[in-house]
């Protein structure tokens, strides 16, 4: 099983992970991935801010990338390896490509993960510019403090948390995250228990991760694997508040067989 190992870079982090994951293959990957980081090199400019704005124009107008239309929620819009073969995508791997290739010109640009979204930062002096990783329009800070409340509600304070660069680590964990969604969203069981696997040993026995690993498991109809699973959450994390729905889970299961893939 691929490990995440202690000190990782980003994106390649993920193509490594989309290739033992079976999404992608991870010499096409590292052919696109080096094609553009030797194309972004054209944008560089004296300025650092001409040198963004160079970039933003460069990978959203010129080389056309931006949000995924028909199929946003799918493994070909999240895959970075894809997002650069067809240059659309969700909002995740366009930020990390966005923030990589900066790299490239000598800028650190920041991403904030919000509930629902990703926002691209950018700071000069005092200011701190955002943008749209769908577009790489500009965005007011009134509205990214929009998208915050849509999800958080209107009592959200302006100084939130949100606005905090993300680390490497939470950018890796909210792309796994979406892959997992995404492959159920597909029901392709076998890469979401694959990501689940990687999330528990990465993370630790969490119970959200146990517990969603037990119930994919279940629909590989690993019924033995699950079983166990929930056996050992129930008995470990008495006060968890889905304990009910676990139980009743359990009893399905006593109704399934296995099945030997």
């Amino acid at each position: 099983m691929f490990t995440i190992p202690e000190n990782f870079t980003l994106p390649e982090i993920c193509f490594e992970l989309s290739a033992d994951l079976g999404v992608s293959e991870l010499e096409a990957t590292e052919i696109r991935w080096q094609k553009l980081k030797n194309e972004v090199l054209d944008c560089y400019k004296v300025k650092r801010m001409d040198r963004l704005e160079a970039l933003l124009t460069w990978f959203y107008q010129k080389q056309g990338f931006g949000q995924a239309q028909d199929d946003y929620f799918s493994l070909s819009a999240i895959d970075l390896s894809s997002v650069m073969q067809h240059k659309q995508g969700h909002a995740v791997p366009l930020a990390l490509l966005v923030q990589a290739l900066a790299v490239e010109l000598d800028l650190r640009v920041e991403l904030l993960l919000l509930p629902v979204d990703v926002v691209i930062a950018f700071s000069e002096g005092n200011t701190t510019h955002y943008f749209s990783p769908h577009t790489g329009e500009p965005l007011s800070l009134h509205y990214v403090h929009c998208l915050i409340r849509a999800e958080e509600g209107n009592l959200i304070p302006n100084d939130h948390d949100y606005f905090l660069s993300a680390s490497d680590d939470e950018l890796l964990l909210r792309w796994l995250a979406d892959i997992k969604a995404i492959a159920l969203i597909e029901k392709s069981y076998e890469i979401c228990f694959a990501v689940c696997n990687l999330l528990v040993d990465w993370q630790g026995r969490l119970p959200h991760w146990v517990r969603e690993r037990a119930l994919v498991a279940q629909q590989l109809g690993c019924v033995t694997f699950a079983s166990t699973e929930l056996e050992a959450l129930i008995e470990d994390e008495p006060e968890d508040p889905l304990q009910d729905l676990m139980r009743f889970r359990l009893y399905e299961m006593k109704h399934q067989h296995n099945v030997y893939h």
